[in-house]
């Protein structure tokens, strides 16, 4: 489910507009840099769309200054009665839950993991334009499952030549910088990191659909002068929120034994999971607009502002209308995709090339 037009290109770090000219550099197959320029024309005056619907916030979850005014109190009655106010019909369990977890979001009560080192060797050689291929075969060296799926992926069916190759710096000249930097996001996504007992099945899904939202957020960059390598990255990581908070959620549940149910799991998401996953990504140290592209990807009115943005909320939007036929009519009908000037034909195409690389991708695997 790679990108096959950008497999031998790497780009580098670039500044761009979001309205005017903007310069897409990028480094293409024989390494040398090159500047490709392109203009998003604004909205016309006049053209005018509704402001876009303000999400709907579980009223039910505890503020930061309710929590401030309770983290001192330990008896567990006094809690509940003072929570079930705010759920009205609550059982204890889901009161003291709403409780401690939104405690744990407000008070950092939890570890944050840690990214493989080879994923955060790998993101700074990427963001380094001296950087050469003797580097990237010195990090991924030290990672022998990172290292065995790139050799794996350069002798697939898209890349292998005549002869096979076990040489892993062979392998990643055959498939190029920028694919063994979207292979190792991947095998970041993929490591025990994520790995909760009892929310296997979540976290394979939500992995699934990061995966298809950094193809669509890639695949969408051109389109709205956004750089696609960032995109990409953005849409990697645009739901890791998700993945860190079943976390917390697996800590909270130990402690109160009792598992909470799948619509009180699906509410915590929506509460909190964009500004966590800002969080978490600033944590790892990415670079600033690839926290805020994460913070935006469900605020219409804010991805709207920058181009990244847009193309990490409208990636999230195609991998979903990707399963969802629904939603997949009525993409051009989007605040963000409006203000991009992205029609439905548009969009339509871009779903196509999705579908075909995640094709790619399926037969390549991990």
């Amino acid at each position: 489910m790679f990108l096959r037009k950008w497999f031998q290109s790497k780009s580098s770090n670039a500044q761009t507009s979001d309205a005017g000219t903007a310069h897409l550099k990028q480094r293409d197959g024989s390494g040398e840099d090159t500047v490709a320029t392109a203009t998003m024309e604004p909205p016309a005056e006049g053209d005018s769309f509704p402001e876009p619907p303000a999400p709907v916030r579980d009223e039910g979850w505890c503020t930061r200054e309710e929590i401030a005014a309770l983290r001192h109190v330990r008896d567990e009655k006094q809690l509940a009665q003072v929570i079930s106010r705010k759920v009205p019909g609550a059982g204890r369990e889901e009161v003291l839950f709403r409780y401690y977890l939104s405690r744990a979001v407000y008070l950092g009560e939890f570890e944050l993991p840690v990214l493989p080192r080879s994923a955060t060797e790998v993101l700074q050689l990427s963001r380094n334009p001296a950087a050469e291929i003797d580097d990237y075969v010195r990090v991924i060296g030290g990672d022998p499952s990172l290292l065995r799926g790139i050799v794996d992926t350069a002798n697939s069916p898209f890349f292998a030549s005549l002869s096979g190759t076990t040489s892993l710096d062979q392998a990643i000249v055959r498939i190029g910088l920028r694919q063994v930097e979207q292979l190792t996001m991947f095998h970041a996504m993929r490591s025990k990191i994520f790995r909760v007992p009892g929310y296997e099945a979540l976290i394979r899904s939500l992995t699934a659909h990061a995966i298809t939202a950094a193809v669509a957020a890639q695949i969408v960059a051109p389109k709205v002068l956004a750089l696609p390598a960032d995109a990409f990255l953005s849409g990697v990581f645009h739901d890791v929120g998700k993945l860190v908070l079943i976390s917390v959620i697996g800590n909270v549940q130990k402690r109160l034994h009792w598992q909470a149910p799948p619509a009180l799991v699906a509410s915590c998401f929506e509460t909190y999971h964009v500004s966590f996953g800002e969080v978490v990504c600033r944590h790892w140290n990415f670079p600033a607009q690839i926290c805020e592209a994460v913070g935006s990807h469900h605020d219409a009115k804010r991805a709207a502002e920058k181009t990244l943005d847009r193309a990490v909320y409208l990636g999230n939007l195609l991998a979903h209308a990707m399963v969802d036929e629904d939603l997949s009519s009525t993409l051009a009908s989007d605040y963000v995709a409006r203000a991009s000037n992205l029609d439905q034909a548009d969009l339509e195409q871009v779903q196509a090339e999705i579908e075909k690389e995640m094709q790619a991708y399926e037969t390549i695997g991990s």
